[in-house]
């Protein structure tokens, strides 16, 4: 199949889950006024954090808390394109297998630490292209262009180089790597002149002399290192031996993303001195177009819907999840079913076991007051959304007409 999507896998599925008919009627109704909030089908007067929360999510989640649960998932990563992934449910059976598959695939260490990388690649990449585009400097801006080729390429020829078995059953992700291989092959040839370039730029050297406020350049080395003389005549006599600061030493006038007047004039001059290196560079820094393809793009922001729940359900090991199983005689069974939001302030709670045999369609909850029955609501509901997600969850065997 041909890449699309991570989280959808044609067009036509991604339509219908941002059209699906529990989120789009309860997103108008939590609109209404930003000082109340939807609970049920009152509206009641909400304090700020409720208010500013009721613009954001769906009344369906703010009933169950689990705007509170997606605050949490979300707390370490760019807030507002990722939470709206938690609100596009699977609009049928295929696209709920699709992010599951993922999830499958993800759960083991090989493949999650392989995407993981490349995402964090794709990103530097995508950094170094927005530092060329604020670099003054002619000379430094080929050189952040052709260091993003060279991330990017690596990347994607890192991630081509794997087993295809990683990536397990996973529809996308095999899609997405085909698609990967289909942009390796293309920047193939700038990739190795790149490598050929960034050998050719770092074997530069040059040394500056920096005298009564005159500064020379030289890019040849001085017949005479004072430092090596320093130390040889210290050692010759059993004395203590200088530390040179290598590091200190060999630093590029490429790597500051801002450069002075003085270090561009500097660089300026190592340009004039080696002419052909600089022309080959800003030759190949000419050929960077779009380099970063909207698949790769797309990609590498639909996949923290997937890393997140990731992070999320390992940062809280003692609450199992697991992805759903269909049940074969038409059960509905929950195991283990606790209110996450609850779970997450720290309160003791008490998972609860539920069932409904074939044939079943419902169940009376009774008890006394303050005893559990509208906890133990939401962590249905919480189950519920989840599963519509393609979320893992706690134990949960369903029947497909559920």
């Amino acid at each position: 199949m041909d890449f699309y999507s991570i989280l959808y896998p044609t067009r036509e599925q991604e339509a219908r889950s941002k059209a699906h008919p529990w989120l789009f009627a309860a997103k108008r109704g939590a609109n209404l006024k930003k000082e109340y909030v939807l609970r049920g089908n009152k509206l009641v007067l909400a304090d700020p954090d409720d208010a500013k929360s009721s613009a954001c999510y769906p009344a369906l989640y703010m009933d169950i808390n689990f705007h509170q649960v997606i605050e949490a998932i979300c707390c370490k990563a760019d807030g507002a394109s990722l939470k709206a992934y938690y609100q596009d449910f699977c609009c049928d059976d295929d696209m709920l297998a699709y992010r599951q598959e993922v999830f499958a695939a993800l759960s083991k260490e090989r493949c999650s630490s392989l995407l993981r990388c490349f995402c964090q690649s794709v990103g530097e990449a995508q950094n170094a292209l927005q530092y060329a585009e604020q670099a003054a400097c002619p000379a430094q801006k080929d050189r952040y262009l052709i260091d993003a080729v060279f991330i990017y390429g690596n990347a994607l020829f890192t991630l081509c180089a794997a087993e295809r078995s990683i990536m397990g059953s996973s529809r996308g992700l095999r899609a997405f790597v085909a698609e990967a291989a289909g942009q390796a092959a293309q920047m193939k040839s700038l990739f190795t002149e790149v490598q050929e370039i960034r050998r050719e730029m770092d074997g530069i050297q040059i040394q500056l002399r920096i005298v009564n406020g005159s500064v020379s350049v030289y890019t040849e080395k001085p017949a005479q290192d004072y430092a090596e003389r320093l130390n040889q005549t210290l050692q010759a006599q059993n004395l203590w031996k200088v530390q040179i600061n290598q590091s200190a030493k060999d630093t590029g006038v490429f790597r500051q993303r801002g450069m002075t007047l003085l270090e561009t004039q500097v660089l300026e001059r190592v340009a004039r001195r080696y002419p052909q290196s600089f022309e080959r560079m800003h030759s190949a820094a000419l050929r960077v177009r779009r380099l970063i393809a909207e698949p790769v793009a797309r990609f590498t922001q639909e996949i923290r819907f997937y890393f997140s729940f990731d992070d999320f359900r390992k940062s809280i090991p003692a609450i199992p999840f697991t992805l759903p199983e269909e049940s074969a005689d038409g059960a509905f069974e929950l195991q283990g079913v606790i209110d996450l939001a609850l779970a997450l302030t720290g309160t003791d709670v008490t998972p609860n076991d539920f069932k409904l045999a074939p044939g079943e369609l419902g169940v009376v909850v009774t008890g006394a007051n303050q005893g559990g029955k509208t906890t133990f609501a939401r962590a249905l509901g919480q189950v519920v959304v989840m599963m519509m997600l393609g979320l893992p969850v706690t134990r949960w065997i369903y029947h497909k007409e559920i």
